[in-house]
This record gives structure tokens, sequence and C-alpha cells, in this order.
């Protein structure tokens, strides 16, 4: 958070991403539309120290791969693959 907004709060804090992701699980059960909760998933994972690039707000090619290895599974699974 002090990289992507030093001097106060603003709409990448951490705070306000998992609000954000919450509201975007309930809606997403309310449609029955498959989500993908990367922010649940990523909860044990160590972004600011391998993952993130040094923006502060971008994941760098580890935190990319990371991603993509939590993606293929989920969507192979839903297209039956």
């Amino acid at each position: 958070d002090a990289l992507t907004y030093p001097k106060g709060t603003s709409y990448f804090e951490s705070k306000r991403v998992r609000e954000y992701n919450d509201v975007l699980v309930k809606k997403c059960a309310e449609l029955n539309v498959p989500y993908i909760n990367l922010i649940e998933l990523s909860d044990d994972v160590d972004w600011e120290g391998t993952m993130m690039a040094k923006d502060g707000l971008h994941p760098n090619d580890v935190g990319h791969e990371w991603i993509a290895s939590q993606i293929k599974p989920a969507l192979y699974s839903m297209l039956d693959m």
C-alpha cells in the first residue's frame, strides 16, 4: 500500500481490493457465474517478497505464473477438459 499510494488511501489499498473482491464473489454467486477467487487463494502467498513488481501494484513474472497456475485447472474443469 505504501508503494501504490504513499500519502493516504487509494482504491488499490489491500483493504479496498478485498472489499471489491467480496462484492464480486457475492454477485457472481447470485448470477451463478463461476468466479476464481484469487484473493482468497493468495492468502498464504508472499506477494510482496516474491511476486510483486516494483510498483507495488502489478505481479511480476513469478506472480503471473502463479495466477496462471490457479486459473488453468479451474478453467479446464469448467470446460470439462
